[in-house]
């Protein structure tokens, strides 16, 4: 009988860090997901969503709709650039990074057909964080600023300090 238990407390002893070691072995994190939506001043019920976002200081803040306009996939992007950029920050350069996809023409021109109207506001969501909003208009009058027109219209947002792996982790979604 002791026997018995002495050789299972020894292949307890060999096994079980074997599989804890197996455990930990690091996962590949989630590719993010990367929506566009559309954004209205004011709470629309049965369209936005039901809370402010972006709201600070001099910033009213904005009611993105809550369906997106559209889910972006790697058949989307042309091109996906982390931008980086220093910021002097309490005397020390801080680097910050951001992120700016190239859209197709043809994700362009299905964003341009759910647009809500001539002229819109336009936001990105990632991961369920939401990121600033630019103009966004089907007009191509010469009076119109030429980066807020469809035809020209490329998402980006920002990431702030992340280290540069976990910065990369976005653009490598796109690939």
């Amino acid at each position: 009988m002791v026997s018995a238990l002495r050789i299972l407390a020894i292949f307890a002893g060999v096994a079980c860090p074997a599989m804890i070691g197996f455990a930990a072995e690091p996962k590949e994190p989630p590719k993010p997901k990367v929506e566009i939506r559309w954004v209205e001043r004011f709470r629309v019920e049965g369209l936005t969503v039901d809370r402010i976002v972006g709201e600070s200081g001099d910033s009213p803040g904005y009611y993105p709709h809550a369906k997106p306009a559209m889910v972006l996939t790697a058949k989307d992007i042309v091109e996906a650039r982390l931008e980086k950029f220093d910021w002097l920050m309490g005397g020390v350069v801080v680097r910050h990074y951001s992120v700016k996809l190239v859209l197709t023409k043809d994700a362009r021109e299905r964003l341009a057909k759910s647009c809500p109207g001539k002229s819109a506001a336009i936001t990105v969501c990632v991961d369920g964080s939401y990121s600033g909003w630019a103009h966004y208009t089907t007009d191509n009058d010469a009076k119109v600023s030429e980066t807020s027109k469809a035809k020209n219209y490329n998402p980006s947002w920002y990431l702030g300090t992340l280290d540069q792996a976990s910065a990369e982790r976005y653009i490598k979604a796109f690939k």
